[in-house]
């Protein structure tokens, strides 16, 4: 048995002069019984030869995939989530061995649906998962996250919402990110203005970077009671306008470098970029790729470490992937010079896309590199992306993709 000081929530219902009222997540700390046993991590695919898992979101659906520790056959199975709800994001929770996946439904709304025995089962809740009656509609949930024994989701409009009881509850944490001033000048794409990228320090659960498209990315020393701007200034190319500068609001993919919590990596609509002091000073990494704007960023551990970007077109709202031949490019060296990798990828006539949430890495060495298309396909590389393999092929639209490893 152990003492540790932890965070708890307290739901606090806030009256209006009109009587409406909102939940709010107040945060404070306790001293808390852990049972040693109780927090270690569950073994990842308990009982079955598998060593690597692949949880696919999709608009119709969740996807496993599961392969052993040479990754080179993979079983592909469709969970029993409901196919008819749209999955933003899906990730797993090693300390109960629990699938959750952020989910949408015309009829429902939101909701989190959460399986204990790899997608046999599924439960769902959206408790909590609203801005009151007063308050706008909450869209979809974009991205949920484990950390420190808590949950955490990102929603649209941009919100971020936590739990304390394994995704049962759910309450706003800590300063509503709608109230802050600078968001009446956020501005709304196709995909609205959700929190869709959310960072936990893995040493001190008060350190939270979310990212937001068309509000950049916010930091929270204290659990979100207070939030700054952390993001790139762009002279001359800016979100304020042709030709001005101003900060790149338009972050799409916001990544810690495994090991290295204050190395961060986003790309956003103007490129690759790179910080090493938690956002507070970001370098320009976008170098000689094709094109600035893309979706996904990944990055492996290494000094200095691998990243990889998929580049896209954009134009008149025209997207896909950059001259329509499948490719990921990789830097070495900070992002000053892009390799193409495209072996094995199709070449001719890719007319799809990848979604921000759509890539990701394994710990493996060497290390596995995944990603779905919006065509549908799963493509993987257990090379550093040097050569590359279908997974999987049409399945509905790939929304999101993460990699766990046993």
């Amino acid at each position: 048995m152990r003492i540790r000081r932890d965070v708890s929530i307290i739901v606090m219902i806030v009256f209006d002069r009109e009587h409406s009222f909102a939940v709010r997540c107040q945060q404070r700390w306790v001293s808390a019984i852990h049972n040693e046993t109780a927090s270690k991590l569950v073994p990842l695919l308990a009982g079955t030869p598998h060593e690597v898992l692949l949880l696919a979101g999709t608009e119709q659906g969740v996807f496993l995939l599961q392969s052993g520790a040479d990754r080179q056959a993979w079983q592909l199975t469709r969970t029993t989530a409901d196919p008819s709800w749209s999955y933003g994001h899906v990730s797993y929770d090693r300390r109960s061995g629990t699938i959750y996946a952020g989910g949408h439904s015309a009829s429902h709304g939101p909701a989190v649906w959460r399986s204990a025995d790899l997608g046999q089962t599924w439960r769902l809740s959206s408790k909590g998962i609203t801005y009151g009656d007063d308050g706008p509609g909450v869209q979809r949930i974009w991205y949920i996250t484990a950390a420190h024994g808590a949950h955490y989701a990102g929603v649209d409009p941009a919100g971020l919402f936590r739990s304390d009881d394994g995704g049962e509850t759910w309450c706003e944490a800590g300063t509503p990110i709608r109230s802050l001033p600078e968001y009446a000048t956020w501005r709304r794409g196709k995909g609205g203005i959700p929190v869709h990228s959310i960072l936990i320090h893995p040493d001190d659960p008060q350190q939270i970077w979310v990212a937001i498209a068309g509000g950049g990315v916010l930091y929270s020393a204290d659990g979100g009671q207070a939030w700054s701007a952390r993001n790139p200034l762009l002279p001359g190319g800016g979100d304020p306008g042709p030709g001005g500068s101003g900060p790149a609001l338009h972050a799409q993919r916001l990544v810690a470098v495994p090991g290295k919590p204050e190395h961060l990596v986003q790309q956003n609509h103007q490129g690759v970029y790179h910080s090493e002091d938690a956002g507070l000073t970001w370098h320009d990494a976008t170098g000689d790729l094709p094109t600035p704007f893309g979706f996904p960023v990944a990055v492996h551990p290494g000094e200095p470490p691998a990243l990889f970007a998929i580049p896209h077109h954009n134009e008149a709202g025209v997207r896909y992937i950059d001259g329509a031949r499948i490719a990921v490019w990789r830097s070495r060296d900070r992002g000053l010079t892009w390799t193409v990798q495209s072996h094995g990828l199709p070449q001719e006539t890719a007319y799809t896309s990848v979604l921000r949430d759509a890539m990701t890495t394994d710990g493996l060495e060497p290390p596995g590199l995944y990603f779905g298309t919006t065509s549908g396909a799963i493509f993987g590389s257990v090379d550093g992306g040097e050569t590359w393999s279908t997974l999987a092929e049409s399945l509905p639209e790939i929304l999101s993709l993460t990699a766990v490893e046993g």
